[in-house]
């Protein structure tokens, strides 16, 4: 199913576990997601450095819902400004569902 991406941009403080969930939806419709893999990764806006790896899950495939994480040390190493997309694949067809700019903050507490 070939879709336009949809664009969230994600706002998230340093040296905090991060964690989003999102529904797939077409045409209103969650996404059967089940027989996909998800992959996700932050990059420099010309792809030239890959920042890390965000761990994924299909958390509730049926209903079309992904989750994204990563971990306090992993916010700790981002710059200021990202990008990133997320694909799904299910067997040799691959699709971008979203992208967008992720934004990292400094926390004041230590």
């Amino acid at each position: 199913m070939s879709i336009p991406p949809g664009k969230y941009d994600i706002k998230l403080r340093r040296r905090s576990d991060w964690s989003k969930t999102f529904i797939l939806k077409s045409a209103g419709s969650a996404v059967n997601l089940n027989g996909y893999s998800v992959l996700c990764q932050f990059w420099t806006k010309d792809r030239t450095k890959k920042h890390v790896d965000v761990t994924t899950s299909i958390s509730d495939a049926a209903n079309g819902e992904i989750t994204l994480s990563l971990t306090d040390t992993q916010t700790a190493l981002l710059p200021d400004t990202s990008y990133y997309d997320v694909r799904l694949t299910t067997g040799t067809t691959s699709n971008y569902w979203l992208y967008g700019k992720v934004t990292a903050e400094e926390g004041y507490s230590a």
